[in-house]
């Protein structure tokens, strides 16, 4: 049920609705030490490999910031600022993840949520 490997969610597909004025704008890749860039190719490439992003001819370019993380590994982190000015906020907020699993949960038949349990049991 459940894997270590990350994984993408088909269930629905995302869309970004911009307002009429929006241009898009190529932004120039931010400097970085030698160190980091051969950390960004790195995940990139990864990132390729597992389906996550893929090669593109769009006239928009976003920055890419390195984050340490606590355990001093790096984050990639696109630079959306000049995208978010000219974002549509969605006026239907998100469910809680407790909410969804509550719902989940509680549509399961007793037999059903037992199997669920021993699977959990035996992880």
């Amino acid at each position: 049920m459940f894997s270590d490997a990350p994984g993408l969610c088909t269930v629905v597909q995302h869309e970004i609705h911009l307002t009429d004025d929006f241009k898009p704008r190529q932004m120039r890749a931010y400097r970085v030490t030698e160190l980091l860039k051969a950390e960004i190719e790195k995940q990139i490439a990864k990132l390729l490999e597992l389906d996550f992003i893929e090669e593109t001819d769009s006239p928009m370019t976003s920055g890419v910031v390195c984050v340490t993380k606590p355990d001093k590994s790096i984050r990639l982190c696109c630079d959306y600022r000049h995208l978010n000015k000219y974002t549509i906020a969605d006026s239907t907020p998100m469910k809680l993840l407790s909410e969804c699993v509550y719902i989940k949960l509680h549509k399961l038949s007793l037999y059903q949520f037992a199997m669920l349990n021993q699977d959990f049991g035996n992880c």
